[in-house]
C-alpha cells in the first residue's frame, strides 16, 4: 500500500504531533488479502517501544514515499532499534528502517461500513497468527500466483466447452472459432479420456468433422462405442441385481452414473461408468450382502466391521467385485455422505429417512426402483463434486446436465431448505458457483441460495475457488471452513491426521483388526 504525495506525509506528521489519529483510504495490492484497496485505515501515532511483531506500520523509507506494511522483525543497529517490514503479498522484505521513519501503526480497518480493531484482544492474537502462518514465503507466493493467474489454453477451453449435452448458439460459435486454431488433438483426446468426457466431445464434434483430424475422430468414436458396450453389460447386471433385491424386499435408489446415463442423459453411451452405485437402507445391509454373494460377488474385507459398527462414520459404502468378470463392480451405499475425509458432522446432519421420504419411484424394464428427488440429487452431486475436489470434468457436467434437465420444474425453495437442513448450504453454493464459472452454466436462481452470512474462512475459500482451481487443498479447506466453532475445526484436523481405524483400514486395503500404531505412524511419516 503506497502513497507518493509529500504533502500527504507532511500533513500526517502534523496530525500525529497533535496527538490525533489519521484515517485514509488504502491503495494498491501489496497487503492483500488482509488489506484491500479501498479499505479505510485508522492510524495511531507510534509511541516509543509501542511497536511489536505483526503490527502493520505506516512509515516512509525514502522522502516523499509512504508505505503500509507489516513488521516482521525487530533488531538493533549501532545502538538504535531498527525494523524489517514486508507486504503480505510480496516476496521480498523492504529492508531495514529506523524508528524515526515510522509515523504510526494501523489500529483499525473499515470495510463495507464495518470497523475491525486489530490492535487488541483476540484480533491482535489472530493478527500474529496470520503473520506467522499465512503465505508469505516464496513457495506460497509462487503457488498463489499459479492459482490466481492461471491461463487457459485453446485445447482446455475446447474440452470444457464441448463437455456437456447441448451447446447454445454462442457456445457453438465459439467452438467454430476454436477449431480454426492449430490444436494439439492428441492432447485433446488424452485429456478427454482422463476427464471421462470423451463421449460428449464425440457427440458435439460430429457436425465439424471437416475441421478435425481423422485419427482424432476415430479415437473419439472408438471410446464412445466402447463406453456403450460396457454400459450395456452394466445395465444388464443392474437389472438382475434390482430384480433379486425386489424379491428380497430390499429397496434401492440408483445413484450417480447408473441413474444419470439413463434418466438425465437419455443415452447410456454418453456417461461412462466405473461401477454400479446403488443406495440401500443400513438395516438391509446384511440381506443385500447375502444376495450379492449368492450372485457370485466377493465379500469385501471390511464387511463385518461395517455390519457390527453402529456408530456414524464418514465412510458408508462397500465395493463388491464379481469373480470371473473383470471390471464389474457394485458400489453399495447406505448413506449419501461417503468419504475418507472427516465429514462426520454432515453424516449426522443428513437424515437418511428424509432422503427416502422424498425419493421418487422409477422403473427399469418393469422392475421398480427409486431415484433421488431433484433437490436431493443436486445436493448429492454438489457434495460429491467438492468431496472429490472436482477432479474430473464429468462431475461438473453431471451437475450442469441435471440443472438443464429439470429446468423450471426444479424447486429452488425446497432445495435451499433441504441444504440448510443438512447444513450443506455453503457447500452446494460453492459447488454450483464453481460449475457456473467453469462451464459457463447459467443459473438464474443462483442468488436465491446464497447463504445469508458467511464466515471469514468461508469467504476466503470462495475466493480461492473462484479461480477454477480443482485442488484437493482448496476443497479440503472449504469443508474445514464450514465446520462451525473452533473446537469442531480442531476435531476436523485431528481426525484428518488420525482417522478412525475403519477409515484407515479402508485406505490401506486391510482388515480393521490389522490396524495398529504402526499404521498410524506410517501415515504420519508418509504425509497422509
Amino acid at each position: 500500500m503506497l502513497s507518493d504525495n509529500q504533502d500527504f506525509l507532511e500533513l500526517s506528521k502534523e496530525i500525529f504531533e497533535q496527538g490525533d489519529t489519521l484515517r485514509f483510504k488504502a491503495q494498491g495490492v501489496s497487503m492483500l488479502p488482509f488489506i484491500r484497496g479501498g479499505d479505510i485505515l485508522t492510524i495511531k501515532k507510534a509511541g516509543s517501544g509501542g511497536l511489536h511483531y505483526a503490527d502493520i506500520l505506516f512509515f516512509y523509507s525514502v522522502p516523499g514515499s509512504a508505505l503500509v506494511h507489516r513488521l516482521i522483525k525487530k533488531s538493533r543497529y549501532q545502538g538504535k532499534e531498527t525494523f524489517s517490514t514486508r507486504g503480505d503479498a510480496l516476496v521480498c522484505d523492504d529492508g531495514y528502517i529506523s524508528e524515526g521513519n515510522v509515523l504510526g501503526k494501523v489500529i483499525a480497518i473499515e470495510r463495507n461500513g464495518r470497523v475491525i480493531r486489530i490492535d487488541r484482544g483476540a484480533l491482535r492474537i489472530l493478527n500474529i497468527v496470520y503473520a506467522r502462518f499465512l503465505p508469505l514465503s516464496r513457495w506460497a507466493f509462487t503457488a498463489c500466483i499459479r492459482i490466481f493467474t492461471r491461463t487457459v489454453s485453446p485445447e482446455e477451453e475446447l474440452i470444457t466447452l464441448v463437455s456437456r449435452i447441448n451447446l447454445s448458439e454462442e457456445q457453438t460459435k465459439r467452438l467454430e472459432e476454436l477449431l480454426f486454431y492449430k490444436l494439439n488433438w492428441d492432447r485433446i483426446v488424452t485429456n478427454c479420456r482422463n476427464e471421462r468426457t470423451a463421449c460428449f466431445v464425440c457427440q458435439n464434434l460430429r457436425k465439424f468433422t471437416d475441421c478435425i483430424p481423422i485419427d482424432a475422430l476415430n479415437r473419439f468414436e472408438q471410446m464412445y462405442y466402447s463406453t456403450s458396450s460396457k454400459n450395456i453389460l452394466i445395465y444388464e447386471e443392474l437389472k438382475k441385481i434390482i430384480s433379486v433385491f425386489q424379491k428380497s424386499d430390499i429397496k434401492v435408489i440408483l445413484l450417480k452414473g447408473a441413474f444419470l446415463a439413463r434418466e438425465i442423459y437419455r443415452n447410456i453411451g454418453l456417461r461412462s461408468m466405473t461401477d454400479i452405485d446403488i443406495l440401500i437402507k443400513k438395516e438391509d445391509l446384511r440381506l443385500a450382502h447375502e444376495v450379492l454373494i449368492s450372485m457370485g460377488y466377493i465379500e469385501p474385507g471390511a464387511y463385518k466391521d461395517f455390519l457390527q459398527s453402529d456408530s456414524l462414520t464418514p465412510l458408508n459404502s462397500l465395493m463388491y467385485t464379481k469373480s470371473g468378470q473383470r471390471g464389474l463392480m457394485v458400489h453399495l451405499h447406505w448413506h449419501l455422505i461417503n468419504s475418507t475425509w472427516p465429514l462426520d458432522h454432515w453424516v449426522k446432519k443428513m437424515d437418511m429417512r428424509r432422503i427416502w421420504e422424498l425419493a421418487r419411484p422409477m422403473t427399469i424394464d418393469g422392475t421398480q426402483v427409486f431415484m433421488l428427488s431433484p433437490e436431493h440429487l443436486l445436493i448429492h452431486l454438489s457434495e460429491h463434486a467438492l468431496n472429490h475436489s472436482f477432479e474430473k470434468l464429468i462431475i461438473l457436467s453431471d451437475i450442469a446436465a441435471a440443472l438443464e434437465y429439470y429446468g423450471n420444474d426444479f424447486d429452488w425453495k425446497l432445495f435451499r431448505e433441504e441444504a440448510e437442513r443438512f447444513d450443506l448450504l455453503f457447500i452446494v453454493y460453492q459447488a454450483l458457483a464453481f460449475v457456473s464459472r467453469s462451464l459457463g452454466q447459467q443459473i438464474p436462481q443462483f442468488e436465491e441460495i446464497k447463504p445469508a452470512r458467511r464466515s471469514v474462512l468461508e469467504k476466503m475459500s470462495f475466493l480461492l475457488m473462484r479461480r477454477n482451481a480443482r485442488s484437493y487443498a482448496i476443497a479440503y479447506f472449504t469443508f474445514f471452513s464450514c465446520c462451525g466453532g473452533v473446537l469442531q475445526k480442531m476435531l476436523f484436523i485431528y481426525k484428518t491426521i488420525f482417522p478412525s481405524r475403519l477409515v484407515l483400514a479402508q485406505n490401506l486395503g486391510i482388515p480393521v483388526s490389522k490396524v495398529g500404531l504402526f499404521q498410524y505412524f506410517q501415515r504420519l511419516v508418509s504425509g497422509f
